[in-house]
């Protein structure tokens, strides 16, 4: 097998697939704060979006090619990708997410993969378990998507307050990576004109009529947005972590003569 290469089933057939990961790291996250935009801030030594490409390099699926969808002024990101295999591609983004994905995929036609997985640099604890649910439930779909219920009641909302209930059995949250066929995602794309203020790829799939299959996802995988997302997830690394502190003496008799000598 091809090593970059992941045999997937399609129609009863095992096909040699492969597949590409786009990486969106363009926003600022203002609503993070800080000086640095919020992928670069720091989680445990390292910058945030470090670790979701690590989750993607450790989950025992061959990644044809990786890309990672920066601002156009970005400098930073050369050094948080050091050591990451494979070594990912840096591709300018846009004014909107949607406009950085559309880079993201353009700088994938030349030599188009079968599938692309697109996920956000903000959500650090994508799981292994999450990334090849995906692929498979691309074996029947065009599309595939992470979702969680909801177990609050859901309320809709306008200028006067609440205005009407919302039956959570028919609404779920949405994580990523999503993921696609790429040429089926690349043509929806394509056809967007101006239309670039989407809120997410499915929401891309969804316009062109996509078949779209949803997986179970992950409370670990959540979006890093505010301050209290940040401090959750410094909680998390530091789960199974023990720390102690301790103070102590040593006494010695001394023995005859006239240097003394302390190691």
């Amino acid at each position: 097998m091809n090593r970059n290469c992941t045999i997937i089933h399609h129609e009863g057939r095992e096909v040699l697939t492969k597949i590409a990961q786009i990486l969106v790291a363009a926003g600022k996250g203002a609503r993070l704060g800080g000086d640095l935009p919020k992928q670069y801030q720091d989680l445990g030594g390292e910058p945030l979006m470090r670790y979701a490409l690590k989750a993607f390099a450790a989950s025992g699926v061959e990644i044809d090619r990786s890309v990672v969808v920066v601002a156009p002024d970005d400098e930073m990101v050369y050094s948080v990708i050091q050591g990451i295999k494979p070594i990912p591609r840096i591709v300018k983004g846009g004014s909107t997410r949607t406009e950085s994905v559309k880079n993201g995929l353009a700088s994938l036609a030349n030599n188009p993969p079968d599938i692309v997985l697109i996920h956000d640099a903000a959500r650090p604890f994508v799981s292994a378990r999450i990334i090849k649910d995906v692929i498979k439930a691309l074996e029947r779909a065009q599309a595939a998507v992470p979702v969680l219920p909801l177990v609050d009641a859901i309320k809709r909302v306008d200028e006067t307050g609440i205005n009407v209930d919302v039956d959570r059995r028919t609404v779920r949250r949405v994580q990523t990576p999503q993921g696609f066929r790429y040429k089926d995602i690349w043509s929806a794309y394509q056809k967007l004109g101006e239309k670039k203020g989407l809120s997410d790829d499915i929401a891309v799939a969804h316009r062109e009529g996509f078949s779209i299959r949803t997986v179970d996802g992950d409370e670990r995988n959540f979006k890093v947005t505010h301050p209290s997302d940040l401090e959750k997830a410094e909680q998390m690394l530091n789960q199974g972590r023990y720390i102690a502190t301790g103070s102590g003496f040593d006494v010695h008799a001394f023995e005859p003569g006239q240097t003394l000598w302390l190691c």
